[in-house]
Protein backbone atom coordinates (compact mmCIF):
# COMPACT_ATOMS: atom_id res chain seq x y z
CA UNK A 1 0.00 0.00 0.00
CA UNK A 2 1.77 3.43 -1.15
CA UNK A 3 1.91 6.49 1.47
CA UNK A 4 -1.15 8.06 -0.18
CA UNK A 5 -3.72 5.47 0.74
CA UNK A 6 -2.34 5.01 3.77
CA UNK A 7 -3.10 8.86 4.79
CA UNK A 8 -6.59 8.49 2.87
CA UNK A 9 -7.77 5.79 5.01
CA UNK A 10 -6.59 7.28 8.27
CA UNK A 11 -8.00 10.57 7.21
CA UNK A 12 -11.50 8.66 6.72
CA UNK A 13 -11.11 7.39 9.94
CA UNK A 14 -10.39 10.32 11.67
CA UNK A 15 -13.26 11.93 9.74
CA UNK A 16 -15.62 9.39 10.87
CA UNK A 17 -14.77 9.17 14.48
CA UNK A 18 -14.99 13.21 14.74
CA UNK A 19 -18.19 13.20 13.06
CA UNK A 20 -19.65 10.22 15.62
CA UNK A 21 -18.71 12.47 18.53
CA UNK A 22 -20.11 15.51 17.03
CA UNK A 23 -23.67 13.59 16.78
CA UNK A 24 -23.00 11.80 20.29
CA UNK A 25 -22.71 15.37 21.51
CA UNK A 26 -25.12 16.97 20.15
CA UNK A 27 -27.97 14.17 20.68
CA UNK A 28 -27.02 13.96 24.26
CA UNK A 29 -27.90 17.89 24.42
CA UNK A 30 -30.90 17.36 23.29
CA UNK A 31 -33.95 18.59 25.24
CA UNK A 32 -35.21 15.53 26.87
CA UNK A 33 -38.78 14.96 25.87
CA UNK A 34 -41.15 15.30 29.20
CA UNK A 35 -44.35 13.62 30.48
CA UNK A 36 -47.43 15.35 29.63
CA UNK A 37 -48.68 15.80 33.30
CA UNK A 38 -45.15 17.43 33.85
CA UNK A 39 -45.32 19.95 31.67
CA UNK A 40 -48.90 21.37 32.17
CA UNK A 41 -48.02 21.36 36.14
CA UNK A 42 -44.31 21.62 36.18
CA UNK A 43 -43.25 18.87 37.71
CA UNK A 44 -45.51 19.25 40.66
CA UNK A 45 -48.99 16.87 41.43
CA UNK A 46 -51.95 18.23 40.21
CA UNK A 47 -54.79 19.73 41.75
CA UNK A 48 -57.98 17.90 40.55
CA UNK A 49 -60.48 19.01 43.26
CA UNK A 50 -60.91 22.05 45.75
CA UNK A 51 -63.38 22.20 48.69
CA UNK A 52 -63.91 25.90 50.01
CA UNK A 53 -65.30 27.09 53.45
CA UNK A 54 -65.62 31.45 53.40
CA UNK A 55 -61.28 31.99 53.26
CA UNK A 56 -60.68 28.44 54.16
CA UNK A 57 -59.41 27.10 50.73
CA UNK A 58 -58.24 23.13 50.33
CA UNK A 59 -56.79 21.75 47.22
CA UNK A 60 -56.34 18.05 46.71
CA UNK A 61 -54.35 16.21 43.75
CA UNK A 62 -55.64 12.34 43.38
CA UNK A 63 -52.85 10.87 45.65
CA UNK A 64 -54.26 13.25 48.51
CA UNK A 65 -57.83 11.57 47.64
CA UNK A 66 -56.58 8.19 47.96
CA UNK A 67 -54.55 9.23 51.54
CA UNK A 68 -58.59 9.28 53.19
CA UNK A 69 -60.18 6.16 54.40
CA UNK A 70 -61.75 4.11 50.87
CA UNK A 71 -64.95 3.31 50.88
CA UNK A 72 -65.83 0.78 47.99
CA UNK A 73 -69.55 -0.18 47.31
CA UNK A 74 -72.21 -1.05 44.47
CA UNK A 75 -74.95 1.94 43.11
CA UNK A 76 -77.24 2.36 40.66
CA UNK A 77 -79.45 5.47 39.04
CA UNK A 78 -82.50 5.79 37.42
CA UNK A 79 -82.88 8.06 34.64
CA UNK A 80 -87.16 8.77 34.79
CA UNK A 81 -88.42 10.76 31.87
CA UNK A 82 -92.35 10.63 31.36
CA UNK A 83 -93.34 7.54 33.45
CA UNK A 84 -93.32 4.90 32.57
CA UNK A 85 -90.34 5.27 30.67
CA UNK A 86 -86.93 4.72 32.82
CA UNK A 87 -83.65 3.56 32.27
CA UNK A 88 -81.28 2.39 34.80
CA UNK A 89 -77.56 2.36 34.69
CA UNK A 90 -75.93 0.03 37.31
CA UNK A 91 -75.43 -1.79 39.04
CA UNK A 92 -71.61 -0.12 39.33
CA UNK A 93 -68.93 -1.23 41.86
CA UNK A 94 -67.20 2.11 42.94
CA UNK A 95 -64.06 3.25 44.71
CA UNK A 96 -64.02 6.54 46.65
CA UNK A 97 -64.11 8.48 50.03
CA UNK A 98 -67.28 9.07 51.61
CA UNK A 99 -68.22 12.44 51.06
CA UNK A 100 -68.69 13.41 55.10
CA UNK A 101 -65.27 12.63 55.20
CA UNK A 102 -64.16 14.91 53.09
CA UNK A 103 -66.27 17.73 54.60
CA UNK A 104 -64.95 16.84 58.42
CA UNK A 105 -61.43 18.38 56.80
CA UNK A 106 -62.56 21.80 57.26
CA UNK A 107 -62.01 23.44 60.49
CA UNK A 108 -64.96 24.88 62.38
CA UNK A 109 -67.64 23.26 59.96
CA UNK A 110 -70.98 25.17 60.87
CA UNK A 111 -74.03 22.75 62.52
CA UNK A 112 -76.52 23.40 59.09
CA UNK A 113 -74.93 24.08 55.61
CA UNK A 114 -75.30 23.06 51.77
CA UNK A 115 -72.70 22.68 49.66
CA UNK A 116 -72.32 23.62 45.93
CA UNK A 117 -70.66 21.05 44.08
CA UNK A 118 -69.13 22.21 40.28
CA UNK A 119 -68.58 20.43 37.18
CA UNK A 120 -65.69 20.94 35.15
CA UNK A 121 -68.27 21.99 32.77
CA UNK A 122 -69.64 24.47 34.78
CA UNK A 123 -72.54 22.63 36.01
CA UNK A 124 -73.46 23.44 39.55
CA UNK A 125 -75.77 21.39 42.03
CA UNK A 126 -76.74 21.93 45.67
CA UNK A 127 -76.94 19.38 47.90
CA UNK A 128 -78.41 19.70 51.59
CA UNK A 129 -77.91 17.67 54.78
CA UNK A 130 -80.16 15.20 54.13
CA UNK A 131 -78.81 14.75 50.87
CA UNK A 132 -75.24 14.36 52.08
CA UNK A 133 -76.28 11.99 54.98
CA UNK A 134 -77.84 9.60 52.37
CA UNK A 135 -81.67 10.23 53.01
CA UNK A 136 -82.64 10.31 49.89
CA UNK A 137 -85.43 8.89 47.79
CA UNK A 138 -84.90 5.14 47.18
CA UNK A 139 -86.66 3.75 43.59
CA UNK A 140 -87.63 0.68 42.12
CA UNK A 141 -86.84 -0.69 38.61
CA UNK A 142 -90.44 0.38 37.29
CA UNK A 143 -89.45 4.60 39.01
CA UNK A 144 -91.93 4.17 41.36
CA UNK A 145 -90.39 5.49 44.92
CA UNK A 146 -90.12 2.82 47.70
CA UNK A 147 -88.42 4.75 50.65
CA UNK A 148 -85.96 6.90 51.66
CA UNK A 149 -82.01 6.61 52.54
CA UNK A 150 -80.14 3.56 53.10
CA UNK A 151 -77.71 4.77 50.86
CA UNK A 152 -73.89 6.68 51.36
CA UNK A 153 -72.69 9.57 49.10
CA UNK A 154 -69.53 9.33 48.05
CA UNK A 155 -66.84 11.45 46.04
CA UNK A 156 -65.46 8.10 43.76
CA UNK A 157 -62.50 7.82 41.71
CA UNK A 158 -62.52 4.62 40.29
CA UNK A 159 -65.41 2.61 38.73
CA UNK A 160 -65.45 -1.34 38.62
CA UNK A 161 -62.08 -1.14 39.89
CA UNK A 162 -60.73 1.52 37.05
CA UNK A 163 -59.88 4.96 37.14
CA UNK A 164 -62.39 7.17 36.01
CA UNK A 165 -61.40 9.81 33.23
CA UNK A 166 -62.97 12.96 31.78
CA UNK A 167 -64.45 10.53 29.18
CA UNK A 168 -66.40 8.12 31.63
CA UNK A 169 -67.51 11.31 34.03
CA UNK A 170 -64.75 11.94 35.88
CA UNK A 171 -61.73 12.16 37.14
CA UNK A 172 -63.72 12.54 40.53
CA UNK A 173 -67.65 11.80 40.56
CA UNK A 174 -71.06 11.91 42.96
CA UNK A 175 -71.90 8.37 43.51
CA UNK A 176 -74.93 6.87 46.29
CA UNK A 177 -73.93 3.60 47.07
CA UNK A 178 -74.79 0.83 49.33
CA UNK A 179 -76.10 -2.67 47.76
CA UNK A 180 -79.30 -2.87 45.19
CA UNK A 181 -81.04 0.36 46.24
CA UNK A 182 -81.34 2.46 43.46
CA UNK A 183 -81.50 6.40 43.78
CA UNK A 184 -82.20 9.33 41.17
CA UNK A 185 -79.50 10.29 37.94
CA UNK A 186 -80.18 13.87 38.99
CA UNK A 187 -77.98 13.29 42.09
CA UNK A 188 -74.83 11.43 40.36
CA UNK A 189 -72.52 14.95 39.59
CA UNK A 190 -69.79 14.10 37.19
CA UNK A 191 -67.07 15.53 36.22
CA UNK A 192 -66.82 16.97 40.00
CA UNK A 193 -63.92 19.54 40.31
CA UNK A 194 -65.25 21.74 43.76
CA UNK A 195 -66.78 21.92 47.12
CA UNK A 196 -68.51 24.84 48.20
CA UNK A 197 -69.91 24.83 51.80
CA UNK A 198 -72.18 27.26 52.52
CA UNK A 199 -73.70 27.73 56.23
CA UNK A 200 -77.26 27.83 56.51
CA UNK A 201 -79.39 30.02 59.44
Amino acid sequence: MDKNNKYKIITIALSIIILAAIFTIIYVNLPKEEDTNDKKTNGEKQNIFTITYGDEIINYTIEDIEKFEEFTGTGTYIKTGWLPDVSLEGPFNFTGVKVNTILNQIDNLPNNYTVNITSSDGWTTNFNLNTINGQVSIYNESGNITQTGGVTMILAYKQEGKYLNESNDGPLRVAFIDGDKITSSKLWTKWVISFEIIQQI
